[in-house]
């Protein structure tokens, strides 16, 4: 019997490695994070050898055993314990926060004004208000155009619930609207012109949730966004927007962070590689697009959205190529060959296609070898003007065959090391302060002014429709 209590142990915690290995391989982004990070690939496969190390010593501590060297036997079999021990004790307290038991809800959040991917009777894309409670609650929402009327809109929930969502549809272009929540304080937003300028603030990479995130300077660049004399009609957020996107509680240090802008500045976020690692892909389908909420084209990892002739494609574009599916390949050029070729057609993602950078650790974080030969072909066959990056948290301005690239994500993350690689095709570069891009697009011109947090210019780009 004793031999039989001593083998489990070795046993046990190899069958815990090898589920755990299973299921961590088959959530979204893990194959993309061990080909992007050889350290992680060390780990994975040093806990597979120290759980084959326990079974292999507990074996051989039986069968020593069972040729009457008790002794030698005896100690072989506490090593093989003492292998197992970590195995044990690490793979469910592993599973537990990577899994996102250990913090299963996102607490109370401010009010965000999502971008959804329905499109009005105006022409602009339906808003809605979402947030969430620490406790399923049952709320209404009033809303209407400015100036607060007694006959303006209320929309009660059904049920209490713990994810709010408040769909605001057919808005008119140009026109300011409010909300309120409850008996709060109003929220006022002015809608987006349709035919005349659309002006826009891009940024990724924020990393809410990382020790040493510059708090004050995220919050800076974020009122600078919301200051009503800067006049965005929106803001994109390409990802990355947490550090641990299975911590619940990074997510709510986002959306009470990001508040201050997007409760009345419409957002739209992008997925990115550290916000859908292991349960953070189920955070971000269910934090980032509500259920609940319109789905147009694509879903809610991949979109496109309309405003006029100007039409933005978001895709799902992580760690490198690997969540760029063939579904998702086929959809996009399906959009791209169905827009007309004198509109806007600007592309939306975290991962980059060009980019200057450096060598981190095997992987090259430059000129992408992947994703370059998947999607830059469909960019220039199909007349994509723009392509906003993140993941490099750097600043860059690139062209190739008619498209520029912008890379626009230093907006908290750590920043990136300095180039160690120049890519053929960039026209201007930095990576020593953080900074967004502000962007308006007129008629077929487009200009693109990075700035600083405290909104002072880095550098403006100007390009013509067809000309760049």
């Amino acid at each position: 019997m004793k031999k039989n209590v001593l083998f489990w142990p070795a046993l046990i915690a190899m069958l815990m490695v090898a589920i755990f290995d299973i299921w961590a391989l088959s959530r979204h982004g893990t194959m993309g994070m061990l080909s992007m990070n050889l350290e992680l690939r060390l780990v994975f496969i040093a806990i597979g050898f120290i759980a084959l190390a326990a079974v292999l010593a507990s074996v051989l501590g039986e069968w020593y055993k069972s040729q009457g060297r008790m002794r030698l036997g005896h100690h072989i079999t506490i090593v093989s314990l003492i292998l197992a021990l970590p195995c044990l004790l690490g793979i469910p307290s592993a599973y537990a926060v990577l899994g996102g038991l250990a913090q299963p809800s996102i607490g109370d959040t401010p009010p965000q004004l999502f971008v959804t991917t329905s499109t009005g009777a105006y022409g602009l894309p339906d808003l809605a208000v979402t947030f969430n409670t620490a406790q399923a609650t049952k709320n209404s929402l009033t809303w209407g155009k400015m100036p607060c009327a007694n006959d303006d809109e209320i929309i009660t929930e059904s049920k209490a619930t713990r994810t709010h969502a408040f769909l605001l549809a057919n808005l008119e272009p140009n026109t300011a609207y409010y909300y309120r929540l409850g008996n709060d304080a109003p929220y006022v937003f002015r809608t987006a012109s349709i035919n005349s300028t659309l002006h826009f603030a891009i940024g990724s990479d924020a990393h809410y949730g990382l020790a040493a995130q510059p708090t004050a300077t995220c919050t800076e660049m974020l009122r600078q966004i919301a200051d009503p004399q800067n006049a965005f009609d929106y803001l994109f957020l390409l990802g990355d927007i947490t550090h641990l996107g299975f911590f619940s509680s990074h997510w709510n240090k986002a959306f009470n962070e990001l508040s201050q802008a997007t409760a009345v500045i419409p957002v739209r976020l992008a997925p990115g590689n550290h916000d859908t690692m292991f349960s953070g892909f189920g955070n971000f389908l269910r934090y980032a697009y509500p259920n609940g909420l319109p789905l147009g084209s694509g879903g809610k990892l991949w979109t496109r959205l309309d405003i006029g002739r100007i039409h933005f494609f978001i895709i799902d574009l992580e760690w490198s190529a690997e969540a760029f599916t063939a579904e998702q390949a086929a959809w996009l050029e399906n959009e791209l060959k169905n827009t007309p070729a004198d509109d806007w057609k600007i592309v939306l993602g975290h991962g980059f296609t060009y980019a200057s950078g450096f060598i981190d650790g095997d992987w090259r974080r430059h000129d992408n070898p992947e994703t370059v030969p998947l999607l830059t072909p469909l960019f220039e066959r199909y007349g994509v003007d723009l392509v906003f990056s993140g993941h490099n948290h750097q600043m860059e301005i690139l062209a190739k065959s008619g498209v520029t690239y912008v890379l626009c994500a230093p907006f908290g993350g750590a920043l990136s090391n300095p180039r160690t690689y120049e890519s053929p095709y960039s026209l201007w570069y930095e990576s020593g302060q953080y900074g967004f891009a502000d962007v308006t697009i007129a008629g077929n011109k487009a200009e693109i002014i990075f700035r600083a947090p405290d909104g002072h210019e880095i550098y403006q780009y100007s390009l013509v429709k067809g000309m760049n």
